[in-house]
């Protein structure tokens, strides 16, 4: 009975053993592969694009706001009651647009940068998946769950993703 355990045992520590020899295993920082990627640079530039002229916008508006209150407080002292109050009241609806299409603007971006975003994820996520078919490894995985072991095949990522372009 000792002797079929200890024939289990070694025989399972045998198998073990050439199975974990036959494992290839990397790791990916996927943050750093996603920062390096030309097309998040280029995703990031045409959302700065529409920032930019979206806070132009925004300052046009704000601008016009501000004229209307010092030709509110330089007339203040001159006007009626009912055209103070007309003029309060224009202000106000201003302020509103102002604050209601400064929070639209931003939702339409924060929007857009996540759908941006989301297909740069994937198309990483398929490259990666792809060049560890190719090159026959059993498992990538990121480096965020890496505490020991693997290979850092992250450079390689970026460099082979941005094969072509030119980068910052």
């Amino acid at each position: 009975m000792k002797r079929l355990l200890m024939i289990m045992v070694m025989g399972t520590f045998f198998t073990s053993s050439v199975f974990a020899a036959s494992l290839k295993i990397a790791y990916v920082d996927f943050q750093k592969v996603f920062e390096a990627y030309y097309k998040t640079t280029q995703v990031n530039d045409k959302l700065k694009g529409k920032t930019d002229k979206w806070q132009k916008q925004l300052d046009e508006y704000k601008q016009e706001i501000s004229e209307l209150k010092d030709n509110y407080d330089k007339k203040e002292s001159t006007m009626s009651d009912a055209d103070k109050k007309k003029s309060r009241e224009e202000i106000m609806e201003k302020l509103q647009k102002y604050q209601a299409l400064g929070q639209d603007l931003t939702s339409k971006l924060k929007k857009e940068q996540y759908t941006e975003y989301e297909k740069i994820k994937e198309e990483i996520q398929e490259f990666i998946s792809k060049l560890g078919k190719k090159e026959n490894y059993t498992l990538i995985i990121d480096k965020a769950a890496v505490f020991f072991g693997g290979t850092d095949i992250t450079d390689k990522v970026i460099s082979q993703l941005n094969k072509g372009h030119k980068t910052k």
